[in-house]
């Protein structure tokens, strides 16, 4: 299912420099979200932005129509997801298949190269923050080994203590 939505919305190829490009484009936020949430469950990591188009005018069957509102991006960008991505996801268009069966020979060899991802483990860079109010907090408390998932971001029990 999820190469269905690559074969027929997204975006796979080497550009010219060489590099692994993987995007899906949507006009629906909530269906990259949950592409998003599946490809976590392969390891594969990404990021979903906004793209502003200009607006455009042409005409239709003599009715104006203006079209520019943009879309939504998921970017898979980061070599270790673009691995998993091209070993976990099989594509039924030839080129896209032909492109990720590419793109897992150059991962094993970029990362044999430089040999400096730990398996399992990504981090992201914190690009902002905004502050938002005051908001309702919630503590919660995992029994077992204490950790639980949230918003796809494995977490750890917090352990705070009310007005503190």
């Amino acid at each position: 299912m999820i190469g269905g939505i690559f074969d027929t919305d997204g975006y796979i190829v080497i550009d010219k420099t060489g590099r692994p490009r993987i995007t899906l484009t949507q006009n629906n936020k909530e269906i990259l979200e949950e592409v998003s949430d599946v490809l976590l469950h392969f390891g594969v990591h990404c990021t979903i932005s906004y793209i502003k188009t200009k607006e455009r005018e042409h005409e239709t069957g003599g009715k104006l129509i203006r079209d520019g509102h943009g879309h939504w991006r998921l970017t898979i960008s980061d070599i270790t997801s673009i691995g998993r991505f091209a070993q976990s996801i099989e594509c039924v268009v030839e080129y896209k298949q032909s492109a990720l069966d590419a793109m897992l020979l150059y991962t094993h060899e970029h990362i044999a190269k430089h040999n400096k991802y730990v398996s399992g483990i990504h981090a992201e860079r914190i690009v902002n923050i905004e502050d938002i109010g005051e908001r309702p907090i919630y503590n919660l408390t995992a029994s077992g080994n204490h950790n639980y998932i949230a918003n796809g971001i494995v977490t750890h029990n917090t352990g705070g203590t009310e007005g503190g």
